[in-house]
């Protein structure tokens, strides 16, 4: 059985999407082959020694010496650019069981300029099966598209496990991260100055002696070791952010690195969360600063609720689970 990966939309969680489905075919024994576009180096996210086993750039591919069973896209294109027409040459080409599985784009008019170039085709029909997030509106999706399949989101827990770290500050550390819907005005007052607070965000916020800003990009592969000097996560969303699941992967990280999360109660995260069991859960941003003090309060607990948020990630959102789901329904 061989197996063709293609990932040409290139961010970090499609680097873990394309990791955990590797991390299957190697168990499997099955052969594989993935071609991407990426330009940047994304290996230290791996967990396997080898990250580039069966892994080229698309310039380096020749379709006459490879011939795939299934084939396996990883979201499409964001560009129009040479790899994207080679992408979509080669999707036409194939002709074998294509699935799709959507992690980071939306077929959104304005999103991806490779959409809007293929908007009007049937281009989602050349899949048998499309995935898509099960909070996600169907609607979106082109009618001309086969099977659609909604899935759970899903966090790579192999790579994000608890580290220790050994912690410099005596004080209370708290971690945050994220722009999309964030309150951190509020998050900041309701922690006072007794509390030591680690944001990554892109967003600008004034300077505090307490509050040391940390900015994505150029901390991709210190995250780790930042949630790690933390005691736990809050996740400050604004009373007026609509999407329900806003902050949730910044929540899943913190808690498959065993860190309590505190985030906003809604009912997609009461399905991941029981308060006070494996996380923490507030109804208003007003109440941060009530429910801050009542987790600090219980602080001999927290590495046993870090522990059950840990086992729910495992159980619940694990994201190789979710690759050996799609292997094994399709091979």
């Amino acid at each position: 059985m061989n197996v063709m990966i293609l990932n040409f939309n290139e961010s970090p969680e499609n680097y873990h999407l394309e990791m955990a489905l590797t991390r299957v075919l190697i168990k499997k024994g099955y052969s594989f082959l993935k071609i991407h576009n990426y330009k940047h180096n994304y290996s230290k996210l791996s967990t396997l020694p080898n990250p580039e086993i069966n892994r080229i750039n698309w310039k380096e591919f020749d379709i006459k010496s490879y011939d795939s069973d299934i084939l396996i896209s990883i979201d499409f294109p964001w560009k129009i650019d040479s790899s994207s027409v080679f992408y979509l040459n080669l999707i036409k080409k194939i002709k074998k069981p294509e699935i799709m599985i959507t992690n980071h784009l939306l077929p959104v008019k304005g999103q991806s300029d490779f959409y809007d170039t293929i908007i009007n085709t049937n281009f989602f029909k050349l899949f048998e099966k499309t995935y898509i997030f099960e909070f996600e509106d169907e609607s979106l999706w082109p009618e001309k598209i086969n099977t659609v399949i909604k899935r759970k989101y899903y966090i790579d827990s192999e790579y994000y496990k608890p580290v220790k770290t050994e912690k410099k500050a005596k004080k209370i550390t708290i971690f945050s991260a994220g722009a999309k819907g964030r309150d951190y005005n509020s998050l900041i007052y309701a922690c006072g100055e007794n509390v030591n607070l680690k944001i990554l965000t892109n967003v600008n916020i004034k300077p505090s002696p307490n509050v040391e800003i940390f900015r994505p990009g150029a901390n991709l592969f210190n995250f780790k070791k930042i949630i790690s000097q933390s005691d736990f996560t809050v996740i400050p969303i604004s009373d007026n952010e609509l999407n329900q699941t806003a902050g949730l992967a910044m929540a899943f990280i913190s808690m498959a690195m065993a860190k309590p999360v505190l985030i906003r109660r809604t009912t997609y995260t009461e399905k991941y969360i029981k308060d006070s069991e494996n996380g923490f859960l507030y109804n208003s941003i007003s109440e941060l600063k009530s429910h801050i003090k009542r987790i600090i309060n219980q602080k001999e607990k927290l590495h046993i609720i870090g522990r059950n948020a840990r086992k729910t990630i495992e159980e619940k959102a694990s994201l190789d689970s979710f690759a050996q789901m799609v292997i094994e329904e399709n091979i």
